[in-house]
């Protein structure tokens, strides 16, 4: 079940709730402006649960919103059709999505037989995190369960530019993240992350990679407070006991590496 989802560490143990559950708030800057809407839609039925707790964009401008809410819904499954000026709708569309799904493999298992007593689970949680005059950011924790040893999370970020809502990844970047000096910053970042003083006790910490040929990670890198983030996720370069490694680029590092588009998202 892709884009099931938990966020880390909550496990639902519901009794019997059929209905969706929901939560709205709107939530404001220092100056009064609404900023973003909070919204929470859960369900479940017996051990089996479905939870979405996603921040949406709520700027004056609502083409920025809008062009928020489309990228955000391809990020969770790219199957909501309807407008993305009502975020209420799109929320609700997933949470049912995600309830079928679980549903499916109850119907299938009860057809050959084979009552579960594992609980079901996906959660999404959708924060707005790091946010300048220029930029946003959102971060994104997803967890699945459907079966087996352990689930399956997932953790990324999402920074988009406020004068017209584009993402903003390494395309901000005048070399590719695969180049010498991005390379030398991924060690020194990943030592950091693993606690290692050296890259042979690095490369012992990775699935069967020497650390030169370690690859930059499949998810796009955010803007944070302290930098631009990198993060790998479960088993992309370690085992599943790392969780999903990451680091920061600080931005006193970061200058030189810009272009254009980058340097001027992050004038002050």
């Amino acid at each position: 079940m892709k884009h099931a989802i938990r966020t880390i560490g909550r496990l639902i143990s519901c009794l019997t709730i059929t209905a969706l559950v929901f939560t709205v708030t709107a939530c404001k800057d220092k100056a009064g402006n609404t900023t973003y809407k909070h919204l929470e839609r859960a369900w479940g039925e017996k051990q089996d649960s479905v939870k979405l707790s996603i921040d949406f964009p709520d700027y004056t401008d609502k083409r920025v919103n809008e062009a928020i809410a489309e990228q955000m819904s391809e990020a969770i499954g790219g199957t909501y059709e309807g407008s993305y000026a009502d975020p209420d709708s799109l929320i609700t569309h997933y949470t049912t999505n995600f309830r079928k799904e679980i549903e499916a493999i109850r119907q299938e298992l009860a057809e050959y037989d084979m009552p579960s007593d594992w609980a079901y689970t996906q959660d999404l949680l959708i924060k707005k995190g790091y946010e300048t005059d220029r930029l946003v950011t959102f971060t994104f924790r997803e967890y699945n369960y459907s079966g087996g040893a352990h689930g399956s999370n997932k953790a990324y970020g999402m920074t988009f530019r406020k004068s017209d809502g584009r993402r903003m990844g390494t395309d901000v970047l005048n070399q590719t993240v695969n180049d010498e000096g991005w390379i030398e910053m991924r060690i020194n970042g990943l030592m950091k992350y693993f606690d290692v003083k050296n890259e042979k006790d690095l490369t012992a910490c990775l699935l069967g990679l020497e650390v030169y040929e370690i690859p930059a990670p499949s998810a796009q890198p955010y803007f944070t407070e302290e930098g631009l983030t990198f993060i790998y996720q479960q088993y992309e370069i370690a085992p599943y006991a790392a969780g999903m490694p990451s680091y920061t680029i600080p931005y006193d590092q970061l200058e030189s590496y810009l272009n254009v588009t980058g340097r001027r998202l992050l004038a002050e």
